[in-house]
């Protein structure tokens, strides 16, 4: 980067901290006021940035349509009324992190108990709390006008705090740790919150009784949640959304992205959303053009969605207010076409790869559509892996049958036909050996449900072992089909990985590290991947580990400073996978740093870049 491109990031850095300065703030994260990323940074809505009217995205039927010929840029005069919403502050378990969670339930005027409402997730910025979308962002205000004049329907608002951590208490700043705790309410809002508040308030079940929107970090995680899984979100929105859903790169690091442009489609569990929309500012100086870039893949992907954006409109009401207004009139007025209440959904059957393979499911970050069955949480991790650098972490588990469960698309998978099925498991804990069964629920043709095996083994403690039948069976009449794994009887947590559904007759390749066969579609990465960060703020140092590359002869250490990359060393061993930064850093201060790998004597420098990790000393 040259120096002057740093000199100007620095400048605009520098900038939207002296804006939010300006905002009455609240004090957190290393005393740093923040709030203004959580609450938005005051524009005048009039700066002649970009005369965009708003007419993005690719919509061309449905409710997605609609709304691209209305959605003003401006809520118009006398919508906004005196909030007659009620605020209940809650608080409820969440199952993913072990804690104790908070969020704020915004009741809709006239709330009545035994009448059912649909929900609406809204969720805040990065660094924010549950009570940053509740006041200031014209919520309450366009709830109490739009649904007094009958122009939305009435709903719920659960405003929750998305900080979902395991180690964490709180957000240490904007750096990638941070931004990977945010994505971790995917499993917060779909095993946790939305259970707990259908157990507490009076809602309508279903996708199309449900709808999750937010700004910023909150735009970013709504869409995240909303593309991995259709099948709980009927509508689908996010204003200004923070980048990092894709790979790419801000001011503030380097993100790796929750999934590859490629894959930024909705995972094949469940309909599309009937409304899916995405807003922007031309005047934002704190997401750019990430929101249009989204639109940008999503048209590429060919993911049926509406761009507004917003002229003059910054990185604040201005823009989400618009957003709400068109969103929320909008909203659970689906014609269920492609909803699960209304119909079954019409898409043409997947056809299979060059290799055979309907479905594929790594979990390289992300869950791939997988749930947990019962009690059960899953999660993808790195903690060990058959193939890549991830696997599904499957835990809390109560009986043998709480596992990991995915939904099989009923067009591509027939009742009668035969298929290929194949599942990596493995554990970490328990007894010497255990038994695991690959298995499929479904629904017959009398409207009773049925479990039927597709494979088992005996799997030895730390082994990775396949669970495969390339010839099964779809029994006849069967709908509604699921498969997972689940254990013979223990209840010990494991993992999954490289689940794949083929056509009949492939033969899937056993891959992993108990000397099966490696996977010949899986790369084997020339630079390290998987790079995980561990501060010591007693020593103000910095361990770094990482995926072995295959055959390194060395690993090198590179951190980019005063606008050039400057080597640390390049002598690790190729056998090592850590480092350990000197001791008594500066606290504070932060840092951009690259690892390479060196093979068959070559250096590559180019992806160690391009994954390089941004840390922050402590």
């Amino acid at each position: 980067m040259k120096h002057s491109k740093m000199k100007r990031i620095l400048n605009a850095t520098v900038a939207l901290m002296m804006i939010g300065a300006s905002v009455p703030l609240t004090v957190n994260a290393a005393g740093f006021d923040w709030s203004g990323f959580a609450g938005g940074f005051g524009t005048t809505g009039n700066e002649n940035i970009g005369s965009d009217a708003g007419s993005g995205g690719n919509a061309q039927s449905g409710l997605n349509a609609k709304i691209k010929n209305d959605m003003p840029t401006t809520v118009p005069s006398g919508v906004e009324q005196s909030s007659r919403c009620k605020v209940e502050n809650k608080t409820y378990y969440c199952k993913f992190s072990g804690k104790n969670k908070k969020c704020n339930v915004i009741l809709p005027p006239n709330y009545n108990s035994s009448k059912k409402y649909p929900v609406m997730f809204v969720l805040h910025g990065i660094m924010g709390s549950e009570n940053d979308m509740v006041s200031g962002m014209g919520v309450q205000e366009l709830m109490t006008g739009l649904m007094s004049t009958g122009k939305a329907e009435e709903f719920i608002v659960v405003c929750p705090n998305m900080f979902t951590s395991k180690t964490m208490s709180g957000p240490n700043g904007i750096n990638q740790q941070t931004c990977q705790e945010y994505d971790n309410f995917l499993y917060d809002v779909t095993e946790s919150l939305l259970p707990y508040i259908k157990e507490n308030y009076s809602v309508k079940e279903g996708r199309e009784n449900t709808a999750i929107t937010g700004f910023s970090m909150g735009g970013r995680e709504a869409i995240y949640c909303g593309l991995m899984r259709p099948d709980v979100f009927g509508y689908v929105g996010g204003a200004c959304p923070a980048p990092g859903i894709t790979p790419g790169q801000d001011s503030f690091m380097v993100h790796p992205g929750c999934m590859q442009e490629s894959e930024m489609k909705f995972r094949n569990v469940g309909p599309e959303p009937e409304v899916f929309m995405i807003t922007g500012g031309t005047n934002d100086g704190v997401v750019g053009t990430f929101p249009q870039q989204y639109s940008t893949i999503l048209t590429r992907n060919g993911v049926n969605h509406v761009y507004q954006s917003i002229p003059g409109g910054g990185h604040d009401a201005n823009s989400v207010k618009p957003h709400l207004y068109t969103f929320m009139r909008y909203a659970f007025k689906g014609d269920g076409n492609t909803s699960s209440g209304g119909g079954e959904v019409i898409n043409p059957p997947v056809d299979p790869d060059p290799n055979g393979w309907y479905f594929h499911c790594g979990f390289e970050g992300t869950s791939d559509g997988f749930t947990g069955r019962g009690s059960a949480s899953v999660a993808s991790s790195s903690d060990t892996a058959s193939a890549g650098s991830s696997s599904l972490y499957v835990s809390g588990r109560q009986s043998a049958w709480n596992g990991a469960s995915y939904t099989l698309d009923s067009t591509t998978f027939k009742a009668g036909n035969s298929y290929s099925f194949s599942a990596m498991v493995s554990y970490l804990s328990g007894d010497a050996t255990d038994k695991f069964h690959f298995t499929m629920q479904y629904t017959d043709a009398s409207g009773t449900t049925n479990y039927t095996k597709i494979a088992s083994e005996t799997v030895s403690k730390g082994k990775w072992v396949q669970l495969a039948n390339k010839n099964f069976t779809i029994p006849a009449g069967a709908s509604n089909m699921q498969i997972y794994v689940e254990t013979d009887s223990s209840t010990t947590s494991f993992y999954v990985d490289e689940v794949i559904g083929a056509a009949a007759g492939t033969t899937i390749d056993a891959n992993g590290n108990n000397g099966g066969a490696t996977n010949p579609y899986q790369p084997e990465y020339s630079y390290p991947t998987n790079i995980r960060v561990n501060y010591s703020s007693q020593y103000h140092q910095v361990q770094f580990t990482w995926n072995a590359v295959p055959n390194a002869q060395n690993y090198g250490i590179a951190v980019y400073l005063a606008g050039k990359w400057r080597i640390q060393t390049q002598s690790i061993s190729g056998s090592t996978t850590s480092y350990i930064t000197p001791k008594n850093l500066t606290p504070g201060m932060t840092y951009k740093v690259a690892i390479a790998a060196k093979v068959n004597g070559t250096w590559d420098v180019t992806n160690a870049i391009k994954n390089a990790v941004t840390v922050t000393i402590k």
